[in-house]
């Protein structure tokens, strides 16, 4: 497993490499009922998915940088980490990052002014 610290985010967030598609595929939540859950037959359910986003028909942007819609998702280790893009059905998609924070393994995205948005995964 390769780390890479993630500079200025407010959280001791080390991007991972390396992460599986058994590790990525489950229900991962946010703050304010955020929530995204990744199957294992690579589609996915986003709901009021805090992240920076490329519009496109399958986007419902609830908010700034808040949006849900479903779809299907890609993982691979770029740059040293693993992403998990998601690609939204009629067009769209979102990319999240794998870290590790105290220990556990996050999905996180940048949104706002260089803060991360962060997604831990449900038990």
């Amino acid at each position: 497993m390769v780390t890479m610290a993630v500079a200025g985010c407010g959280n001791n967030l080390d991007d991972v490499s390396g992460v599986t598609k058994s590790e990525l595929s489950g229900v991962w939540q946010g703050e304010n009922g955020s929530s995204l859950t990744l199957k294992e037959n690579m589609t996915f359910t986003a709901k009021r998915l805090n992240t920076s986003y490329t519009e496109g028909s399958g986007v419902k942007v609830i908010a700034e940088e808040v949006v849900e819609g479903a779809g299907e998702w890609f993982s691979g280790d770029y740059s040293s980490a693993t992403t998990v893009d998601l690609h939204f059905t009629r067009g769209g998609g979102a990319t999240l990052t794998a870290a590790s924070l105290n220990g556990d393994t996050v999905l996180w995205a940048w949104v706002g002014d260089g803060d991360a948005a962060i997604l831990r995964k449900k038990d």
